[in-house]
């Protein structure tokens, strides 16, 4: 038996044991989890047009995401998404659904906003994987910016976490991702730094999200011009920086967010 055979038994094991001690128990899905990619491919050409690429990296499928998503659910679990990973759930499946914000612990994040007497704005791009963060558009639309504006522009790849932090805290202009429709940590980390955040939000989930959501929305083929815009203009970038620290403190604040942890878990027995 394969080491991750071995591993996925042992889960079914403890899952069984659990729902046989009748002990209430919660699951919250994440990242590539559960991502179904014919669903998220649907609506967004991004994402289908690396759609094979993705799949090959990740493993990710229907039949794997319904396999999970039963397991946890027979298991007698409630279930915990954010607002995009809601999508990808089957809901006939699960008992309770909660959506949660992502959590940040904003002590750990001191904003440092954007100088709007910039003359050379630092341009930051830090992708985990660039396929799905869609850095070849990145840097596309960088080479073609530097003919006209002159600014610093950060790739950061093979980076501690810490030190990839720093880097982002002293950017004027966060560049995030442009294949999935959604922001995730990277942009909840760049927005509590008080940045202004490029990102791909795509229709379907952006009418979902709060109305006062600060990332600025581009996608591949108008990233561009996006990012002109922002390069030309230092106090948008100041004020948008303003705004998207106000944002997670409003929305993804850790401490904020444990008082709804407690109420479900009280809810579901804990």
């Amino acid at each position: 038996m394969t080491k991750g055979a071995l591993s996925s038994r042992l889960g079914r094991i403890d899952l069984k044991y659990l729902k046989f001690l009748k002990k209430p128990a919660v699951v919250e899905w994440l990242g590539s989890d559960i991502r179904i990619p014919e669903v998220e491919a649907k609506d967004n050409p991004y994402f289908l047009s690396v759609l094979n690429d993705y799949q090959a990296q990740t493993g990710v499928s229907f039949e794997k995401s319904y396999r999970l998503q039963s397991l946890f659910a027979k298991a007698g679990f409630a279930c915990i998404v954010s607002i995009d990973m809601h999508q990808y759930l089957f809901p006939n499946l699960w008992r309770k659904v909660y959506i949660v914000f992502q959590r940040i612990f904003l002590p750990e994040y001191k904003p440092l906003y954007p100088d709007p007497s910039a003359r050379r704005p630092i341009v930051v791009h830090s992708p985990s994987n660039p396929i799905i963060k869609g850095t070849s558009a990145v840097i596309k639309a960088v080479e073609l910016l530097k003919e006209k504006y002159d600014f610093q522009f950060i790739l950061v790849k093979n980076t501690p976490h810490r030190e990839a932090l720093q880097i982002m805290q002293r950017a004027d202009i966060f560049v995030d991702q442009f294949v999935l429709g959604a922001y995730a940590m990277a942009s909840l980390e760049a927005m509590a730094f008080g940045k202004p955040v490029i990102c791909y939000i795509k229709p379907s989930l952006l009418e979902k999200y709060p109305p006062d959501l600060p990332i600025v929305n581009a996608n591949q083929d108008n990233l561009v011009d996006i990012l002109e815009s922002l390069l030309k203009d230092g106090k948008l970038r100041y004020e948008i920086g303003k705004r998207s620290r106000q944002y997670v403190e409003k929305y993804h604040d850790a401490v904020k967010l444990a008082k709804q942890l407690v109420h479900i878990y009280k809810e579901i027995g804990v």
